[in-house]
């Protein structure tokens, strides 16, 4: 690839991955502006490329820490615009942006009117889809999905040029609601294979070792994997489940239902991380909504095969590296756990698949993908 000396913007209120976005971007010398809400270091990220717009993201923190106000206002909506608004008035004309969903309403319409192209990082399903999981699941709409946000999301992806989606799950929902086909880019995501990698274990055989890592709450699937984990114990099936991450305040109470069958461990660093993965036999994600989890990829890196849903977002080929289950079946967790517990060989076979597929998945494969699939577009 040839450079064509274009150059672009990448914009997001907080940070996710869009580091490894902007990293790629400059290492190919396509960057402008890496406009950013959190603190963020990358190899080619410097002072003049990535301006920090810190207000917009401590004001949602403090209107969220506040129980009368936090609870009335959408602060991630105020927090969003905010970030937008501020973002809009610093640019003037670009070759292209690359806005993450919820940030950039503000911004691709004023660069779109000057010809600029728009590619939108949509991280996890159509929004419609959301909805109908989310009514399906719990008869409600999460408070964070408020009617504003809701139309604003569908306006950016109605100005958008392309979006970029990092799975099939994602995929597939931009498509039944409507979406072209033409306009949507296909680019997983990975993972830092200098911080996740093999260590090989001395693992001991007495119990089969699950390990969860994302937030601990409903979307993520957890309520049926603890109620499949609670049936294998009943059953005087030997497996131990750790759940590592924070718990969503919606899910407190029904978790205290499940106290005596796994173990919980909060945000740790990256390092724990490591050990944690390495000691454990088994990755277990069967989530309800996702973009494409980075935590599979990790898992991948670190040897371990996978159970995760389709809606997981995961790059694995089901029986190859992992099982793919149905999302919300305490029946199709069991049947995969059990799976493993009565064929342990399995688990040697697919880590090793798990450990070549993880290859094709680091970040520096994501943005080698994705700056090949923007240079072709403008």
């Amino acid at each position: 690839m040839t450079s064509n000396n274009k150059k672009g913007i990448v914009s997001v209120g907080s940070k996710f991955h869009a580091v490894f976005t902007a990293s790629a971007l400059a290492k190919s010398n396509m960057l402008e502006t890496f406009f950013v809400g959190k603190p963020v270091k990358g190899e080619y990220l410097n002072e003049e490329n990535t301006k920090r717009i810190r207000m917009p993201l401590y004001l949602g923190y403090l209107l969220r820490k506040m129980p009368l106000i936090g609870s009335i206002l959408p602060y991630n909506l105020i927090s969003d615009i905010l970030f937008d608004l501020n973002v809009r008035l610093k640019i003037k004309h670009t070759d292209f942006i690359v806005g993450f969903n919820n940030y950039c309403l503000y911004q691709i319409r004023k660069v779109k009117s000057r010809g600029t192209k728009v590619f939108l990082e949509q991280r996890i399903a159509h929004v419609n889809t959301e909805i109908n999981i989310y009514q399906k699941e719990f008869g409600k709409i999460p408070s964070n999905l408020s009617t504003p946000m809701i139309k604003r999301k569908l306006k950016e992806y109605d100005i958008a040029d392309y979006i970029l989606v990092p799975s099939q799950f994602v995929y597939n929902s931009m498509l039944e609601n409507g979406i072209k086909k033409e306009k949507l880019i296909y680019v997983p995501y990975g993972y830092d294979s200098s911080l996740f990698y093999r260590v090989p274990p001395a693992l001991q055989n007495e119990s089969l070792k699950l390990i969860f890592v994302g937030q601990i709450g409903y979307r993520k699937g957890v309520k049926y994997l603890l109620d499949a984990i609670a049936n294998l114990k009943f059953n005087n099936y030997n497996v131990d489940l750790t759940l590592v991450g924070g718990i969503d305040k919606n899910f407190k109470d029904e978790l205290k239902k499940y106290k005596d069958i796994y173990k919980h461990i909060d945000f740790i660093s990256q390092n724990e991380l490591l050990k944690l993965y390495n000691n454990s036999h088994i990755f277990i994600l069967p989530s309800l909504c996702e973009g494409s989890a980075v935590v599979t990829y990790e898992a991948l890196g670190c040897g371990l095969p996978l159970i995760v849903t389709n809606n997981t977002g995961s790059v694995i080929e089901n029986k190859k590296e992992g099982l793919i289950v149905q999302p919300s079946s305490v029946e199709n967790i069991e049947t995969a756990i059990k799976y493993f517990l009565n064929n342990p060989t399995e688990i040697e076979r697919m880590s090793n698949n798990a450990l070549k597929k993880a290859k094709e998945y680091t970040w520096e494969k994501y943005g080698e993908r994705l700056v090949e699939q923007i240079y072709q577009r403008i």
